[in-house]
C-alpha cells in the first residue's frame, strides 16, 4: 500500500470504523475526513474527530508508520501544530510511542487498517463523464508521453554502447522492430532473426534479407513471413543511413522512413502501427541520445498527433468506451492513439489514484 492509496481510504472511511481507540486507549469517533490537502503541508485540512466526547478541529495527518511522522521532521514544523490526529497503518514503531508537534504537544494516534490493494483499485470509479475538458485533454497528454518514453526504454534494454552509440542504436532499433513484428505470439523468434540479420549486416552491409537463408523458412505463416521480409527491408535501410542530429534532419528521416514503410506495407494500419511503434519512437530515443531538444520535442507532439487504428483488445476495454463516450457527449476531437497510451499507462495497470480521470483526483 502506498500513503496515496492510504489517503483514498481515509477520505472515504473505507476501514472499520467501529470502537476506534486511540494509542493511548482513548475512545475515537471520526466526524469529517477532512478536505483532501494537494499542496504542502497536512494531508486533510479542517477534519473534525470526537475523543471521549470531545469534539476537536483540525488538520490530520497520514503515514504508512507511525515514525514516518519524525522521518519527515514534521515534529520540527509548525505548519504540523494545528495537527489533531496522527493516522497509521503501524504505529507499533513510533517513536517514544507518541507523537510530538514541534511544540512538543502529543498528538493522537490512530491505527487503522484499511482495504486490501487489490479492493481499493476495484471501487475507485472513473470519472470521465464529469471531469473537465482541460483536465481530460491534459491526463490524455500526460499519458502520451509517458508512453512514448516507457517504449524509448524498452528499445534501450537491447542498447550497447561497446560498438559505438550509432551501431548500437541501430542494433537496438532493429530487434525493437523484430519484436513488433514478432507480436503477440512470436517476439522470441522474431528478435532471433533480427540478430541474425544484425551480424550478416555487421560482415557485409549491403547483404538483404532475402539473401539470409535463414529467413525463407520461417514456418509461421504467408502473413508473418511476409512482415518478417519488409521488416528486412527497412532495418537494411536504417543500417545505411546517415542517422540524424539537426532538428531539419530528423523531419527529413522521418519522412525518408515513412514514405519506406508506406511504399512496403501500403497504406494499411500495419503501416500507421510500424510508424508510430517502431519509427517515431526509433527516431525519439536517437534524438535523446544525441541531446537534440528540439526534436524531442518535435517527435513527442508529431507522436500525439499521428492516429492509428486502435486494437480490438483495446477497443472494447471499459475506460475506452468511457473515453470515447466524453469525447463525443463534449464534441471533443481526440486523436484515438491517446486513448490507447492511456489505456497502457494508467488503466491497464491499474494506476487509479495516479490518473486524474478517477474519482480520488476529482475530489468528488
Amino acid at each position: 500500500m502506498t500513503e496515496h492509496e492510504l489517503q483514498y481510504c481515509w477520505k472515504n472511511l473505507l476501514f472499520n470504523q467501529r470502537e476506534l481507540k486511540t494509542n493511548t486507549g482513548e475512545s475515537i469517533e471520526i466526524l469529517s475526513p477532512g478536505e483532501w490537502n494537494s499542496g504542502p503541508g497536512p494531508d486533510f485540512l479542517n477534519g473534525s474527530v470526537r475523543i471521549n466526547n470531545i469534539v476537536h478541529f483540525g488538520s490530520i495527518e497520514l503515514h504508512l508508520r507511525a515514525k514516518d511522522w519524525y522521518f519527515h521532521n514534521h515534529h520540527f514544523d509548525s505548519t504540523y501544530n494545528n495537527v489533531i490526529l496522527h493516522v497509521v497503518v503501524n504505529s507499533y514503531d513510533i517513536h517514544s510511542g507518541i507523537t510530538r508537534n514541534s511544540l512538543h504537544e502529543a498528538i493522537p494516534t490512530l491505527e487503522i487498517k484499511p482495504l486490501p490493494h487489490k479492493e481499493i483499485h476495484s471501487i475507485i470509479p472513473c470519472k470521465t463523464h464529469f471531469i473537465n475538458e482541460a483536465a481530460l485533454i491534459t491526463q490524455l497528454e500526460q499519458a502520451s508521453k509517458l508512453y512514448l518514453n516507457e517504449l524509448s526504454l524498452r528499445l534501450l534494454k537491447h542498447f550497447n554502447s561497446k560498438s559505438g552509440i550509432e551501431l548500437g542504436f541501430k542494433t537496438a532499433s532493429i530487434i525493437h522492430l523484430f519484436d513488433l513484428i514478432g507480436k503477440p505470439y512470436y517476439s522470441n523468434q522474431t528478435k532471433d532473426f533480427a540478430e541474425v540479420l544484425i551480424r550478416n549486416l555487421e560482415n557485409d552491409p549491403t547483404r538483404t534479407l532475402s539473401s539470409t537463408p535463414l529467413f525463407k523458412h520461417i514456418g509461421r505463416g504467408k502473413s508473418l513471413n511476409e512482415r518478417v521480409q519488409l521488416a528486412g527491408s527497412l532495418s537494411h535501410d536504417l543500417y545505411t543511413h546517415q542517422l540524424p542530429s539537426s532538428l531539419k534532419e530528423f523531419e527529413l528521416s522521418v519522412f525518408h522512413f515513412s514514405n519506406n514503410i508506406y511504399t512496403l506495407f501500403g497504406n494499411s494500419d500495419w503501416a500507421k502501427h510500424i510508424i508510430r511503434s517502431w519509427l517515431l519512437v526509433s527516431m525519439y530515443t536517437w534524438s535523446t541520445l544525441v541531446y537534440s531538444t528540439q526534436a524531442m520535442e518535435w517527435l513527442s507532439k508529431k507522436w500525439q498527433l499521428f492516429e492509428i487504428q486502435l486494437p480490438d483488445s483495446v477497443k472494447t476495454q471499459e475506460s475506452v468506451q468511457l473515453l470515447h463516450q466524453t469525447c463525443a457527449e463534449h464534441n471533443l476531437k481526440v486523436n484515438r492513439s491517446l486513448f490507447l497510451d492511456q489505456h497502457k499507462i494508467f488503466c491497464s495497470q491499474k494506476l487509479c489514484l495516479s490518473c486524474n480521470l478517477s474519482d480520488m483526483q476529482t475530489g468528488s
